[in-house]
């Protein structure tokens, strides 16, 4: 029984790498089982440490293995180059068996847009052996009819689908970042991600804050786009995605676009809710203050004057502050620094059709 990445990596390097271990049809066969399950969905683990340190047979079991979950072999082809790039581009060129490393990418099953504009001029992948007789492969196999393919004696085995939306990417904007926005033409750009073999960043513009409020919140509308960077000229890459937040007043609808070099952005219009700036924030906003806020509200007594139904406690950091007395405690709760310094958090979830 494998129980862990740890375990895994000796059995493999047992097997693989030092010889000491034969007739291990088995145990390979519950490693890359393993492997698959611990990386899938693939999308979301390649930038992982764990992923990077991984020793190249337990790469070749794992991106070879039809049991794992990937929006689509662009990942598998994009995973393997950063791996590569990881270890070093040239020491992996030394060592042996380079054609049967990039041969666990299953190159018919690449879109052709993805063959054509991407692999066929990646760096990293033109230096490995066999890369061009690989490449042909899946550029033939393009080629052929419908029924040609069918008649095919070596069919290319599909992998485990990603039938659901998968989270590609969460940007969180600060609430102060967000106010230098309102009432201008500025716009603020996420940080650079990746969704199935394609670079991308998100920009929020155009943020408007709305003349009423309701009670704490404040509501504001703003335009959200999706911007794919490394289109080329001939390239063309249908994608279904969705932006998603607890702040949304109401959530966007799921976008089927179609982008290229002349039109690599889709935008959507949203509508969402923020905390106002609280009465404690003279007090703490700007402070060096660890740790969180935690108050706790206590009732007075009924017997005593008329005075504010009920009295706070602080403490800061976990550092105690002056108190008040009272009976018949309220259980205490704990504010966020994140509550007090409120931002906008958007999930990005895609799918490729």
């Amino acid at each position: 029984m494998v129980d862990s990445l740890k375990v895994c990596e000796i059995i493999m390097r047992f097997i693989e790498v030092d010889n000491t271990i034969t007739d291990v049809e088995d145990i390979a066969s519950t490693l890359q089982s393993f492997l698959a399950k611990e990386f899938s969905p693939l999308d979301q683990t390649w930038q992982t440490q764990s992923f990077e340190e991984l020793c190249k047979p337990s790469v070749r079991y794992l991106l070879s293995s039809d049991e794992l979950l990937a929006a689509s072999e662009n990942t598998i082809f994009h995973a393997l180059m950063h791996w590569i790039q990881q270890q070093g581009t040239e020491s992996v060129l030394e060592s042996e068996g380079m054609s049967s490393i990039l041969s666990v990418v299953r190159f018919e099953l690449i879109p052709i847009d993805y063959l054509y504009n991407i692999v066929q001029y990646h760096s990293i992948a033109r230096k490995l052996p066999a890369f061009n007789h690989l490449y042909l492969r899946g550029i033939s196999y393009h080629a052929l009819s419908n029924n040609m393919k069918r008649k095919l004696l070596c069919q290319p085995v599909e992998r485990e689908p990603s039938t659901e939306l998968l989270l590609v990417h969460t940007w969180v904007i600060p609430r102060n970042k967000l106010d230098n926005l309102v009432g201008t033409d500025n716009e603020l750009i996420s940080d650079r991600f990746w969704f199935s073999g394609y670079e991308m960043v998100l920009i929020i513009a155009n943020v408007v804050k709305a003349q009423y409020s309701r009670g704490f919140q404040e509501l504001y509308k703003a335009k959200l786009l999706l911007l794919i960077l490394n289109l080329t000229e001939q390239s063309e890459v249908e994608i279904q995605w969705q932006a998603e937040s607890v702040s949304f007043t109401q959530k966007p609808r799921v976008q089927f676009q179609t982008f290229e070099k002349e039109k690599p952005l889709t935008l959507v219009n949203l509508e969402f809710k923020m905390e106002k700036p609280q009465a404690l924030s003279s007090n703490i906003y700007g402070s060096n203050i660890d740790g969180p806020l935690t108050f706790e509200a206590k009732a007075l007594p009924l017997t005593q004057p008329p005075q504010p139904v009920t009295q706070f406690n602080f403490s800061f950091g976990g550092k105690a502050a002056a108190s008040t007395s009272g009976t018949a405690p309220i259980p205490s709760t704990t504010i966020s620094r994140e509550t007090l310094n409120p931002c906008l958090s958007i999930d990005v979830k895609m799918k490729l059709p």
